[in-house]
């Protein structure tokens, strides 16, 4: 499941990073990151195709959770400009899409492992050194950060 404290975390790590701005929650779930991330001054969007319902196991009251501006879709990169920053929580299968979304825009992922072209499997050193790659052959400046979390808990950024 992960560090029930991780999407505060990362929101954090954002808001210490980057000044307010749209950003594109990618696979979002439920939008604790967006919600904390309005909470503070962003407009944060969650993409997610899933239907997502608010549960007792996240601190989202319904009102809150309706308040998250959502978008049930998957993200593709005709989306990325409507968002100055494209960022994902253990993104599973779109972590491949944020990261393509670092050619034309800042992103922040932690990535938890699985896909990359939806079909090569990755544990999680593997999917990191396949994004630096990415990153490094695209000529991309990023850096990479461990977040005080545990689980999942590296964050390659632009």
């Amino acid at each position: 499941m992960g560090d029930s404290n991780r999407f505060l975390v990362f929101a954090k790590f954002i808001a210490r990073n980057y000044k307010p701005c749209k950003v594109a929650d990618v696979a979002g779930g439920i939008g604790l990151v967006s919600h904390y991330l309005n909470e503070i001054g962003f407009h944060s969007t969650v993409i997610d195709p899933r239907k997502i319902k608010p549960s007792n196991q996240y601190p989202l009251s319904h009102y809150q959770f309706s308040q998250i501006p959502r978008i049930r879709s998957l993200f593709s990169e005709n989306m990325e400009e409507d968002y100055d920053l494209i960022v994902g929580l253990h993104p599973d299968e779109a972590t491949e899409v944020i990261i393509q979304s670092a050619i034309h825009k800042h992103i922040a992922v932690v990535p938890c492992c699985h896909f990359w072209n939806g079909i090569e499997s990755h544990g999680s050193p593997d999917m990191k050194t396949t994004i630096c790659r990415f990153l490094q052959r695209h000529n991309l400046h990023y850096s990479i950060t461990t977040l005080p979390m545990s689980g999942k808990n590296i964050v390659i950024w632009t």
